[in-house]
Parts: C-alpha cells; sequence; structure tokens
C-alpha cells in the first residue's frame, strides 16, 4: 500500500443520521465499510482510496481516501422526512499536513463541514445537524491530498 493511502481516513461506524436521541435510527448504510464500499458511490478520482484494517478508530475496517491532483468523493441517498432535522456524527483522521482538503455535504446546501491544508489529527468525532429539504438527501464526503 503506498504512503499516500491514509492521508484521510473516515469512519461511519458511529455515525447515527436520525430524527433525535428518543428515535434514532441507522439512515447510513455500512457507516463503517466492513462491506468495503457497498451502499456508497464513489464518483471523481478515486486513486489512493480503499477499505483497510490499518488505521482503524473503530471495527476492523476503515475507508481510507488520497487522491492526488483532483478530488473525490462518495455519497449515499437517504431517506428523509423535509422539514425533519437530521444528527450525523462521524470520525475522521489526517495522517499528514500539506494541500488537503475535506468537506462534508447534506443534501443541496453548502457543506456543512469543510477543511482545507489541514494539519495531521489524531481520530476526532465531528458532528453537525441539518434540515432535509426534500425526501431523498444525499450525504457526500469530499477529499483531496497532494
Amino acid at each position: 500500500m503506498k504512503n499516500r493511502a491514509f492521508q484521510f481516513a473516515v469512519a461511519i461506524a458511529a455515525a447515527l443520521v436520525s430524527t433525535g436521541p428518543a428515535e434514532a435510527n441507522q439512515l447510513v448504510v455500512n457507516g463503517g465499510f466492513e462491506d468495503g464500499f457497498d451502499g456508497w458511490l464513489q464518483s471523481g478520482n478515486t486513486d489512493y482510496s480503499g477499505v483497510g484494517g490499518g488505521f482503524v478508530n473503530s471495527g476492523a475496517l476503515a475507508a481510507y481516501f488520497g487522491p492526488v491532483g483532483s478530488p473525490g468523493s462518495i455519497s449515499q441517498t437517504l431517506n428523509t422526512v423535509i422539514g425533519q432535522s437530521y444528527d450525523v456524527s462521524f470520525y475522521l483522521q489526517n495522517s499528514g499536513a500539506g494541500t488537503n482538503s475535506f468537506s462534508v455535504l447534506f443534501g443541496n446546501a453548502p457543506a456543512v463541514i469543510s477543511y482545507s491544508n489541514q494539519a495531521a489529527m489524531p481520530w476526532t468525532q465531528l458532528n453537525f445537524s441539518a434540515v432535509a429539504t426534500s425526501a431523498f438527501t444525499t450525504l457526500q464526503f469530499n477529499f483531496r491530498h497532494d
């Protein structure tokens, strides 16, 4: 495996997309990547992207991303209720500094989380809440690491 492969690692094993604590539902399919990229659509530059077990936050596997020169992404379309708020939680690790970017989109709204030229960081839990504007909402992770 190339050194650049683990520049960004996303483990969504703990990702809950829910309508609230009392009604928590796991809407994200294969959030821990235990079944590879099943349930996820990969697009853009998929170089240096995959699923492995070396740098894992929880579970046996994590996805890693490090495309060079242009961004890549993974996305999943979720069944949502218009006007309902959803909580999203995931873990992110950046194993090295340099020219890099990472962002998360929920539906057609601007990026809810966005990093550019982020310094190295250990596994960090990130969270956000967003309101669905459609019965089907796309959760998308974009990444690049030159």
